[in-house]
């Protein structure tokens, strides 16, 4: 559904994509880059930062 909506603004490449998709948690995590989060939440590089219920 993001990769979709994100299409549909325009996102076409999938440099394009990661910088939308770091926007994202940029704005639910106060301005955190995805590097940021990781460290902050302890996790590894390959870890997700979100879980899939």
């Amino acid at each position: 559904m993001l990769a979709e909506s994100a299409h549909n603004a325009g996102v076409i490449s999938d440099e394009e994509y990661a910088t939308f998709q770091n926007a994202g948690y940029m704005g639910l995590y106060g301005g955190l880059k995805v590097e940021d989060i990781h460290k902050k939440k302890g996790l590894k590089k390959h870890d997700r930062i979100y879980l899939i219920l």
